[in-house]
């Protein structure tokens, strides 16, 4: 992600202009839709559930059900943190910076959202989401230049860690933190972490690039290049809610209730320790560097047939669900990966909003 924001920073301003021209067009053009195309429409603000003093409230999309019930089991699991951050070498005009950030919350409601419990009686049991009006927020900067040359990195690498491991609270906010570390005069590094029940993979790489388009923007005294957002996050929420009931939210629980009916509660995988009566997320990570050869010949395994083509990405993750089945024990077998794979699920008009659209690949 953090190249993206260098390769666009390497581009001279006249070509960069141009690829951001191009960018903007496909999308508009994708807002335009075509057969079938689905539009999520843009809901006045007068129609939330009930106006409230703190905001607007909403009805939860299901990812933010999910996440919502998984923070109830787990209060302030960082393991749903979604860290992210920049090295910026040269001054840092940290005013610039910080307005951009207040920009890019005010511009997203998704960032200004928190989540209140159902009330008693209330007829859906359901947590909704709660749409701050305004939101200031604090941008903390550490300053580690009285410290020696040879322990600034050691030092920041450890703030860094303990920045993207505090927890967040979902009732009170905000859901997004936003902090520098200043090594140098000429040598900074931007952190920010935010919680999943507000964003996702693909909304880190909007936020890295609105962070660069809008400071490169107030660092030259200009006003945001960024248009208005069509939709927002909550009018997603509402637009899928409308779609999923009724018969068509019962035939896919039903296939899926189908798809599981008499699976193993836990993958039997042979282990050198036995798995701890509560659960740690303390792992690790196993780096695998694949030759030239062979990323070509997967590449080619996934074309295949032109019409129904896999990505590299399908593949390898087809190879990585196979790969357990020989050492599990006798029984169902089920993807023991697959369904905890994410896959971007935007719609029309989304592509442009941070929050999480993700649902289990299939």
């Amino acid at each position: 992600m953090n190249d993206v924001v260098t390769r666009l920073a390497e581009l001279s301003p006249k070509r960069r202009e141009l690829l951001l021209r191009q960018i903007e067009k496909k999308r508009r053009d994708a807002d335009g839709g075509g057969a079938g195309a689905q539009r999520i429409p843009r809901l006045p603000r007068s129609l939330a559930l009930e106006g409230a003093p703190e905001g607007d409230r909403f009805p939860v999309s299901f990812s933010q059900l999910r996440e919502w019930i998984l923070d109830q089991l787990e209060p302030g699991n960082p393991a749903y943190n979604i860290p992210g951050g920049l090295r910026v070498e040269g001054p840092l005009d940290l005013a610039a910076f910080t307005a951009a950030v207040h920009e890019i919350v005010r511009r997203h409601e998704a960032l200004r959202t928190t989540f209140a419990a159902p009330s008693a009686g209330e007829d859906s049991g359901e947590p909704v989401q709660v749409i701050a009006r305004t939101l200031h927020l604090a941008v903390p900067v550490v300053d580690l230049q009285a410290l020696p040359a040879a322990a600034r990195a050691a030092e920041a690498e450890r703030l860094a860690r303990r920045f993207q491991r505090l927890s967040f609270d979902l009732a009170r906010g905000p859901l997004l933190r936003v902090g520098v570390l200043r090594l140098e005069a000429q040598d900074h590094r931007a952190l920010f972490t935010l919680h999943h029940s507000v964003a996702d993979g693909w909304s880190v790489s909007l936020f890295l690039r609105e962070i660069f388009l809008l400071y490169q923007a107030f660092s030259a005294g200009q006003p945001s290049p960024l248009p208005e957002l069509p939709v927002q996050y909550a009018d997603y929420a509402v637009w899928q809610r409308g779609r999923l009931q009724g018969e068509v939210l019962a035939e896919h629980r039903d296939w899926w209730r189908q798809q599981l009916a008499g699976a193993p509660e836990l993958l039997t995988l042979p282990a050198d320790h036995p798995r701890p009566p509560v659960q740690t997320f303390r792992g690790g990570h196993v780096p695998v560097v694949l030759a030239p050869d062979a990323v070509r010949a997967l590449r080619t395994l996934g074309r295949g047939d032109r019409s129904a083509g896999a990505s590299l990405f399908m593949v390898l993750l087809a190879g990585w669900q196979g790969a357990p089945l020989p050492l599990q024990r006798p029984g169902r077998r089920l993807g023991g990966h697959l369904h905890r794979q994410p896959r971007a699920c935007r719609a029309r008009r989304a592509d442009r909003l941070l929050h999480q659209y993700a649902r289990a690949a299939q």
